[in-house]
């Protein structure tokens, strides 16, 4: 009967929290994380209900059997100071909406999107698979790549010989015409300007605005199209040589009398 009382309330949840009609994203995150919460509590709360009418049936007075738990648990409580540290890091987590399921954030121990949040831990899932697990209470400084917007930010080099201004005209056609295809991104490509003068390229500073969590994604899309752009009008992306295009393409003569080489 508690299994099946357990499996009627998860039902219940799932069906009343989480329909995702009329709901905004962050009200979706929002029912998403704590529904796990609610499940977690209910299932041990009817448990310890069952055990209480089990014992009672069986003839056993649960009273003393309880008053004992709260004195062990007391002493337990102030010996696991970092048991009871995570579980308050992770009530303020939730409460103060520092992330949700589904976010993407960086600490300084991970990052990653947030596959659950506890009570004690929180799962976070890097884009290369592997899950992080971190107590609540460990989780101080965090970047969070998904509340309302984020950039893409790209940055391309180009030959000091480029004309700057119609590699800009091609990065906002390129970035306009990329945000007609594509719904996750908010703004066309915006070209901040030179970034950096380096040893052998010019760098220029782009921002896209996208949709929460997106930027990574959006960010390889953006180079695939930019170095595509490129290459139809001939503008040249310098690499890690140490001469400039027109002396990789010029054959050069060593000593008199010996063979040229290209």
């Amino acid at each position: 009967l508690t299994r099946l009382l357990i499996s009627f309330i998860y039902l219940i949840l799932d069906k009343i929290l989480l329909d995702q009609s009329n709901l905004t994203i962050i009200q979706q995150k929002r029912r998403q994380t704590i529904t796990p919460l609610i499940k977690s509590v209910s299932k041990y709360f009817i448990y310890f209900s069952a055990a209480i009418i089990l014992l009672e049936t069986i003839g056993v007075n649960p009273a003393p059997i309880l008053a004992g738990a709260g004195v062990v648990g007391l002493a337990l409580s102030l010996g696991a100071q970092n048991l009871v540290n995570d579980i308050v890091s992770g009530f303020f987590i939730l409460f103060e909406n520092h992330y949700l399921v589904g976010d993407y954030i960086e600490s300084e121990q991970a990052s990653g999107y947030i596959e659950a949040i506890e009570l004690r831990t929180t799962r976070i899932r890097h884009e290369n698979g592997q899950v992080y697990i971190l107590r609540n209470g460990d989780i101080n400084t965090i970047v969070n790549y998904s509340i309302d917007y984020v950039y893409a930010v790209v940055d391309l080099g180009v030959d000091y010989n480029t004309n700057l201004t119609l590699v800009f005209a091609i990065i906002q056609r390129t970035g306009a015409l990329l945000k007609e295809e594509n719904h996750d991104i908010l703004e066309s490509t915006q070209v901040i300007g030179v970034e950096e003068f380096g040893d052998i390229r010019l760098s220029i500073h782009t921002k896209t605005k996208v949709k929460p969590g997106k930027h990574l994604e959006i960010q390889r899309i953006l180079r695939k199209v930019f170095k595509e752009a490129f290459d139809r009008e001939n503008i040249y992306i310098p690499i890690g040589e140490t001469t400039t295009k027109d002396e990789r393409l010029i054959p050069f003569q060593e000593d008199e009398g010996r063979v040229s080489n290209s």
